[in-house]
């Protein structure tokens, strides 16, 4: 009887945290459940590859292994971090010890994160609750494979009656949308059919999963904010004054994430007279607090002038904020 390996991977603010909850259902096969995820996350599990021995009389399995993507919402996205899992089993009977050797092959436009958190973690299938966590170390493997070890070891070492389970836990990113497919290469010790290929492998476990492109930011009219540019001076030669009889000095701001586009200054007025573009600002895609300055000159003294804050995406249309109103000194 085979029960299939389920795993599952909590998310929490773009950090990766594993806790096994259940354990061995028969004897050859292994069900282990990481607590949930969050009702958005996705998981993506790939096929199942076994390894078989003849070292043995009581098992013809030596070890079984799968990859899984997890990621924090029903896709991963460009620009975000999400999981790739290489789960290696040793079932062999007849060996103490298994040396296990995993390397890893990231699709294009998928790179290991700087940010994410990734773990190197071996437990028990009899109490997969005590694990052992420890760095991993990722050396290159050629033809675009990358060796991933324990710290301190060269290889993984399963013991079929204590640490019989591995996990490789790598954060990724994507810069690129659209099909992707990773592979793993897992070389069991326990096997008789030899380790070929480069790198070497007797088990090739792949996911295959779809990475979709990064929402695009917008701009709301709330988040487009102008108010006087108040200066203050304790000088009583300071000449800089937000409001004159002729001018009125003004601060517009943004903050957050932010499409591509045009930021603009427009005045108003006076009376009904419609509002007018009287200074811009280009800006890049971002995030983070901008502010932007003008002042519009040529006024009538003693006179109400209304002033807005707009930004047009680049394709798309004008969104402008609250306006205010000014009044010129006499």
């Amino acid at each position: 009887m085979r029960t299939s390996l389920t795993v599952r991977w909590m998310l929490s603010v773009g950090i990766a945290r594993a806790a096994v909850v259940a354990a061995v259902v028969a004897a050859l096969a292994f069900a282990a459940t990481l607590t949930a995820a969050p009702a958005e996350a996705a998981t993506v599990d790939g096929s199942f590859i076994e390894t078989q021995t003849s070292l043995c009389t009581s098992s013809s399995l030596s070890a079984r292994t799968n990859m899984t993507m997890i990621s924090p919402g029903a896709q991963p996205q460009v620009g975000q971090d999400f999981h790739l899992l290489v789960t290696v089993r040793g079932l062999n009977q007849c060996l103490s010890t298994q040396q296990v050797g995993i390397n890893l092959q990231l699709p294009s436009g998928v790179t290991v994160s700087t940010s994410g958190q990734s773990a190197c973690v071996t437990f028990a299938s009899s109490n997969p609750g005590a694990t052992t966590n420890v760095p991993c170390v990722r050396t290159d493997a050629g033809n675009g494979f990358q060796r991933v070890d324990p710290q301190g070891g060269g290889s993984w070492s399963l013991n079929r009656t204590g640490q019989d389970v591995v996990q490789v836990q790598l954060a990724v990113r994507a810069s690129t949308s659209g099909q992707r497919t990773a592979f793993a290469r897992v070389c069991d010790s326990g096997s008789t059919v030899i380790c070929d290929g480069s790198p070497v492998a007797n088990a090739i476990p792949s996911v295959a999963f779809t990475v979709a492109a990064a929402p695009q930011a917008t701009i709301t009219a709330n988040r487009l904010l102008i108010a006087e540019n108040r200066v203050i001076c304790s000088s009583s030669t300071c000449a800089a004054q937000s409001i004159t009889s002729t001018s009125i000095k003004v601060l517009a701001s943004i903050v957050g994430q932010r499409p591509a586009g045009t930021w603009r200054i427009q005045r108003g007025g006076p009376g009904s007279a419609p509002f007018t573009t009287i200074a811009t600002k280009t800006l890049t895609a971002g995030s983070g607090s901008q502010t932007f300055t003008t002042t519009a000159s040529g006024l009538q003294p003693n006179t109400t002038y209304k002033f807005r804050a707009c930004y047009v995406p680049t394709g798309g249309a004008q969104v402008c904020g609250a306006e205010i109103q000014l009044k010129t000194k006499s």
